[in-house]
């Protein structure tokens, strides 16, 4: 093996491209790992990755002809590695949408009523647009401006918000609902943990949360297990770009605490949600992934849903030549927000081993 120290620094072949919940996963650039692998590790070696900090890492290892074991405790990174390992195409996604245009909001179809929540009117021409954003005050009960373009007249920018724009927030009615719901779905008789899905739940306001569990709802009656990871892994976008934690006017933000910014931007989730087929569909080729206790039995992943320490004995054939990863950013709101989005995905057992 070569010397350790030899080479301080690996230089990337490429960049990071996008990634859902980006702003809270380590960024690691394409090329490093594969490089450092064949220069130090025989091709065909098992290589572990104990954090799963961020799916990119496991999967160059996987397409550069090596057996990866990845252990990781978070639901929500273990979904992004499945899907991402899977590289579905447009089309399986658009199949997955079209079951939710099957169903109805009243008399109208699901996604038109969804569609519409972010409807505006042009202050200059009167036409209908689409809003990207409405920019709130904190601790405000409606919104102060919109964002938006549109198609007909050009106009576009941050405009105040009418009087309209605001009767429109009571289409979605009483969220009590799902306010109870989003709560049920995360309490593990755990009184600390209770009150921080509480505290995580104050980032929703009512639309945006009334957006994600009525989508939610219906992905839990869908019959085909297919068709619902993918519409589950679609959600993490919307799981993130529906909280209040995207601070007003700056672009990028990556919060480490449960804080709502004195002016934050809520997020039209319809777009987030068919901004995240582009952003799920930008990977390589397809890799291996299997459950534990199955294994590879060639290049591939092995994803341990776990600590690394609770596995109880690793068998003779875990010949582990490397250990390679990432190290997850200290981020509060990233692992509490994990545990929330959990419960809401997969019920309260999911937020067990983020507790």
């Amino acid at each position: 093996m070569p010397d350790l120290f030899s080479q301080p620094f690996i230089p990337a072949t490429g960049e990071q491209g996008d990634l859902p919940l980006e702003r809270f996963i380590p960024p690691l650039p394409q090329g490093i790992v594969s490089r450092w692998l064949h220069e130090s590790v025989p091709k065909g070696s098992w290589v572990l990755d104990p954090f799963c900090s961020t799916p990119l890492l496991s999967l160059e290892a996987a397409r550069s002809g090596y057996k990866v074991l990845v252990t990781g405790n978070n639901p929500i990174l273990n979904l992004l590695l499945e899907i991402l390992a899977a590289t579905p195409k447009v089309e399986d996604f658009k199949a997955a949408l079209a079951e939710l245009d099957l169903e109805k909001f009243g008399e109208t179809r699901l996604t038109v009523f969804l569609k519409s929540l972010y409807l505006s009117n042009c202050s200059v021409c009167g036409e209908q647009v689409t809003v990207k954003s409405f920019l709130w005050q904190k601790d405000s009960d409606t919104p102060f401006a919109k964002i938006y373009t549109c198609p007909n007249c050009g106009d576009e920018g941050e405009k105040p918000t009418t009087q309209t724009d605001v009767e429109k927030l009571k289409q979605i009615g009483n969220t009590a609902l799902h306010l109870s719901r989003a709560l049920s779905r995360v309490n593990i008789g755990d009184r600390e943990a209770f009150e921080g899905a509480q505290e995580a739940l104050k980032s929703y306001h009512s639309r945006p949360l009334f957006f994600i569990f009525t989508i939610l709802n219906r992905i839990d009656g869908l019959r085909d297990e297919h068709k619902r990871s993918l519409l589950r892994a679609l959600m993490l976008h919307v799981l993130d770009h529906g909280s209040s934690l995207w601070p007003w006017p700056s672009s990028r933000s990556r919060p480490r605490q449960l804080v709502i910014p004195s002016q934050f931007r809520e997020n039209n989730l319809w777009l987030a949600l068919e901004e995240s087929i582009q952003i799920l569909t930008n990977s390589g080729d397809p890799v291996k992934l299997y459950r534990w206790p199955e294994i590879p039995q060639s290049e591939g992943i092995c994803l341990y849903p776990g600590r690394f320490r609770s596995i109880e004995k690793l068998p003779a054939t875990f010949d582990i030549k490397a250990v390679l990863s990432v190290f997850p950013r200290p981020v509060q709101a990233f692992w509490t927000l994990s545990a929330v989005w959990s419960g809401w995905i997969w019920g309260k057992e999911a937020v067990i081993p983020l507790k």
